[in-house]
């Protein structure tokens, strides 16, 4: 599998070492993003079942919660916009 974004190459590099395809040498320094000193709490109500595997699942790879949640926030957005300039096309 070929990682679409930083989100995906940081929890495929995460799975290669967990699973002993590669060692703990293997460079899986999640990307940084700037963000500009300023941040704010973003809150969702999720259901339990849903923390319980995201939990179980930061508990395998061996990766925090918060980044795995601001990654996959990321990588949200970006096809998010994708798929709309894909839509509106070259009218804006």
């Amino acid at each position: 599998m070929t990682p679409k974004n930083a989100f995906q190459g940081y929890i495929q590099a995460k799975s290669l070492i967990v699973e002993g395809y590669t060692d703990e040498t293997f460079d899986v320094t999640s990307p940084d993003h700037d963000f500009d000193g300023q941040v704010i709490n973003m809150c969702a109500r999720v259901p339990v079942s849903m923390d319980e595997r995201l939990n179980a699942l930061c508990s395998r790879l061996d990766v925090k919660k918060r980044r795995f949640i601001e990654l996959a926030v990321l990588a949200a957005i970006e096809e998010a916009e994708q798929i709309h300039v894909s839509v509106r096309g070259d009218s804006e």
